[in-house]
């Protein structure tokens, strides 16, 4: 008989190799590997393709890069083809998007739709979820810097009384906690608070429901040498001691999250899907990641001309323009601002906007000078420190699904027709 409630838990890059390193603290995920099959999955031929902003538009549409075209983050506006919500919708389903990534907004009336912290999407749901998405790109997207508003975090505050679940309010207490000298678990916390949020509609009878959560992906980037995938490889001590693993610290929460929602699909009579779209492998040579933490400042310190910057994930952004002189001219510019004679960015023109992303990746001390044509500046003043890259993408992806309908080896395209076609 088909189970027309569906929840897809999209656990991005998780790796389900590394999982099972873990199994013995890990009860929830034992449970499920021991009760279901775990699939893998087949994404793009090309590394430079094997990108998350690219990997879930093609789960959510059913099309390969080549037919989507998305190939940055935020480029949902492209889209020229339905998505899986939109399909679903029109049969008239309840559906709930939570944070889908490089998700269009084409959802209608009816329908739920939180967008991902790097959108500029807008919400559609009630104004506490207007104030969920203001919190949740406010700390994702200022997780680098050390300086933090206060009025965000009363805004937080506001979010966790609304959302967050009674079961789980020492299970915050605790991330709170640990979150003041390990800030990893602030990407915990936000991942925890949205899968409470994502309860209210699993227990509202709505048809379809998917969440995504970023926060295992961001800490394997970042902390993955000091996890058990790891033998050799070791963080600096300035950057992480030895005796901490903050992905175990993921997989734990991770587990306590699964835990309550294979309790709730019961309850509920609901269809679980997990989808990782790609995993990660251990990189190979020492990369330190940078964002710019002051934008327009910077921009203006050396007198180049734009309309306006939209930050993305990490190190990327893009700048706008009203002319395309300004646009040329910004990008040449762009190519001579140096580090130690190392240029600091790579720049890609599209019709009004420069794609850029700061690549520069050595290390960064109290004497750096940024080097632009007669003008200089301190590094510091306007660089944050991201991470030293740990983990690098791998296109294998990972599937469970608790009426195991996947054969092994699906390709993610293939994924939303064959879910789409069992609705019909």
């Amino acid at each position: 008989m088909f189970n027309n409630k569906l929840f897809i838990l999209e656990l991005n890059e998780i790796n389900f190799n590394l999982i099972k390193k873990y199994i013995n603290i890990l009860p929830s995920f034992n449970k499920l590997l021991n009760e279901n099959k775990l699939v893998e999955t087949l994404s793009e031929d090309k590394l430079k393709n094997v990108e998350p902003w690219i990997l879930w538009p093609s789960i959510h549409t059913g099309l390969s890069y080549d037919e989507h075209k998305l190939f940055n983050l935020n480029d949902y506006n492209k889209l020229k083809y339905e998505q899986i919500w939109e399909v679903l919708e029109n049969k008239n389903l309840k559906v709930a998007a939570i944070s889908p990534m490089n998700a269009k907004d084409n959802f209608g009336a009816n329908s739920i739709y939180l967008p991902d912290p790097w959108s500029n999407n807008r919400v559609k749901g009630s104004f506490t979820m207007k104030i969920l998405k203001k919190t949740t790109s406010y700390f994702v997207n200022n997780n680098a810097g050390n300086k933090k508003n206060f009025f965000m975090y009363l805004l937080l505050l506001i979010c966790f009384f609304r959302y967050a679940s009674p079961i789980n309010y020492i299970d915050y207490f605790k991330i709170f906690l640990n979150s003041l000298s390990k800030k990893w678990f602030q990407s915990i916390f936000l991942d925890l608070l949205l899968f409470d949020f994502s309860k209210k509609f699993l227990k509202n009878n709505y048809n379809f429901v998917t969440l995504f959560l970023n926060g295992g992906a961001h800490i394997q980037h970042h902390y993955l040498f000091n996890s058990k995938l790891s033998k050799n490889n070791k963080n600096k001590s300035w950057y992480l001691n030895e005796k901490y693993d903050p992905v175990k610290d993921i997989y734990r929460y991770y587990d306590r999250i699964l835990g309550q929602a294979l309790n709730l699909i019961n309850k509920t009579n609901t269809r679980l899907i997990i989808l990782t779209a790609l995993s990660q492998d251990l990189v190979e040579e020492d990369i330190i990641y940078y964002r710019l933490k002051k934008h327009e400042d910077f921009f203006n310190k050396f007198n180049i001309n734009f309309n306006r910057i939209d930050t993305l994930m990490s190190r990327d952004f893009k700048i706008f323009f009203d002319s395309i002189e300004s646009l040329k001219k910004c990008e040449q510019d762009l190519n001579k601002v140096s580090i130690n004679n190392k240029k600091i960015f790579s720049t890609k023109i599209y019709e009004n906007f420069i794609f850029v992303q700061l690549i520069y990746k050595y290390e960064i001390d109290e004497g750096t000078i940024i080097n632009f044509e007669s003008k200089d500046l301190l590094a510091l003043d306007f660089f944050d420190l991201v991470a030293v890259k740990n983990g690098m993408h791998n296109p294998k992806g990972y599937l469970i699904d608790t009426e195991n309908k996947f054969e092994q080896n699906i390709y993610l395209k293939n994924i939303n027709n064959k879910i789409i076609a069992e609705y019909s």
